[in-house]
């Protein structure tokens, strides 16, 4: 547990990186009056979601099965595209960017790729369901992602029937969402899948439905418990599971603390998660207390949206154009809403490979060459989270700034 003295500004500049992507003159100084580690992370906690304004087609998405095969990839294409600029500006501009963070997060988690769903709308309800629910409750949030669209096409079980279930939803709802690998039988994913059928999409809205006549309501045995198992009631089967707090646990260390999880550490916060009935924001409040996640400065790459959204962040700037932040997240390897595999990125020292390192440079080259005569400032606290390279005491020029951001310290957090 993080001893509760007075934050320093580095502990304070660590904390606004990691939760809100930058340490910008504008959360350093909201959050001046709070002088200790717990007050910070009760401010955090305790912000309400924003208002947000959606595309027009998100309430009426246009009827697609009214249209010729190539209209229908026209506006899917235009839409698309929309949808990648509406999370964008989001993540740079929002007032509320912990709900963006979490946003990412629970992308990375929850995995579903517009490739193959292929209804923006569809996405976007995904999308803005990680931000109305991420912060909430972990056995809420995981029924709905059961009746989730995007994730019923994504793992295809739209189609699947009580004469022939598809077993894909199941498999990924244990191996990669809920328990990890080796804390399941084979027979578990059978039986769920049996349990899952009937969930599926009204492909002319994208809504969800549960069609009856598809649903095997016969009794499954799953985790030793016999029962009919609707769909309703398996997410509390699910979480109540002893391996389902420590691989949610683990995998917020991963996102917020480092690529090394302790399992002690671990497991205390499980308990506080398990204690708390599955509330995210007590696990994050554990976790944030914990002494390993002030201890963890620098040792993160940045992904690249970290990268980008925390540059502009830092200097209150406005959104890249949309075909820029496009050609920079892919190039960088994390195109949002486009994740490689159902398993996601694999985040850490892959960020930084070779094939990338080259497009996550020349961004901070183009950055510096657009801003070099904005007369941008900060602080070297508030931009760096490890020791440059270069020798740089204090930043006190806009030449002495581009030099700290091209530094090797600039791409960890």
């Amino acid at each position: 547990m993080a001893s509760d003295t007075t934050l320093t500004p580095a502990e304070r500049a660590h904390f606004l990186r990691r939760t809100c992507f930058s340490a910008s003159d504008d959360l350093m100084l909201e959050t001046e009056a709070l002088t200790s580690k717990a007050l910070l992370i009760d401010w955090l906690l305790a912000k309400p979601i924003g208002n947000y304004t959606y595309p027009d087609w998100y309430q009426s998405p246009p009827n697609l099965q009214d249209l010729s095969q190539d209209e229908r990839k026209t506006v899917r294409r235009d839409m698309s595209k929309e949808l990648l600029a509406w999370w964008q500006a989001l993540l740079i501009q929002s007032d509320t960017p912990f709900y963006e963070q979490l946003s990412v997060f629970w992308h990375n988690h929850f995995v579903s790729s517009i490739q193959k769903v292929k209804l923006p709308n569809v996405m976007l309800k995904q999308n803005d369901l990680f931000r109305q629910q991420g912060l909430g409750n972990f056995k809420s949030l995981l029924a709905s992602i059961l009746k989730d669209p995007a994730m019923l096409i994504y793992l295809d079980n739209a189609s699947s029937k009580k004469d022939s279930p598809n077993e894909n939803l199941a498999r990924e709802l244990l191996e990669l969402f809920t328990l990890g690998e080796g804390n399941y039988t084979e027979f578990d994913i059978k039986e769920l899948a049996r349990a899952l059928t009937g969930a599926s999409v009204k492909r002319r809205t994208g809504e969800y439905i549960f069609k009856k006549r598809w649903h095997d309501d016969g009794d499954k045995t799953i985790f030793g418990e016999t029962a009919s198992f609707s769909v309703e009631n398996l997410a509390e089967l699910i979480v109540k599971q002893p391996s389902c707090a420590t691989f949610i646990v683990t995998k917020f260390w991963l996102h917020f603390v480092d690529s090394n999880p302790i399992e002690s550490e671990v497991d205390i916060i499980a308990q506080t998660f398990v204690d708390s009935g599955f509330e995210i924001k007590a696990l994050l409040e554990a976790l944030f207390l914990s002494d390993f996640f002030w201890q963890s400065q620098g040792q993160q790459v940045k992904s690249p949206v970290q990268l980008i959204v925390g540059t502009y962040r830092q200097f209150n700037l406005a959104s890249l154009t949309d075909r820029q932040w496009r050609s920079l997240t892919k190039n960088m390897g994390q195109l949002l809403f486009v994740p490689p595999n159902v398993k996601g990125w694999p985040g850490g020292k892959a960020w930084y490979a070779s094939a990338a390192i080259f497009y996550r440079e020349s961004f901070i080259d183009q950055f510096v060459r657009w801003h070099q005569s904005s007369g941008l400032q900060t602080s070297t606290t508030q931009l760096l989270a490890a020791q440059s390279v270069a020798s740089l005491d204090e930043i006190s020029n806009s030449s002495e700034l581009m030099l700290a951001m091209a530094d090797p310290a600039y791409q960890v957090i």
